[in-house]
């Protein structure tokens, strides 16, 4: 998820939020299940929708960060 956006009003990717991923120190990973798909759910033009909010007066309201979604295999 490197390239996913993760914030409601920037464009560029930051890396404040992320999904926990660990590797031994041979850099295998250490978690058994294999990673499918994931992403970010953009909530922007649903939440307190009809209320004219701009993206900083929405992040004071609900949050400044899209929540990251992860998808695996078992």
């Amino acid at each position: 998820l490197t390239k996913v956006r993760r914030m409601i009003y920037e464009k560029s990717v930051k890396y404040y939020d992320q999904l926990a991923w660990f590797k031994n120190e041979a850099g295998e990973d250490k978690i058994s299940l294999k990673y499918s798909r994931g992403g970010a759910y953009d909530f922007t033009a649903i939440a307190l929708k009809g209320r004219g909010y701009t993206g900083s007066s929405l992040s004071w309201r609900m949050s400044d960060h899209l929540p990251l979604w992860g998808e695996f295999l078992v």
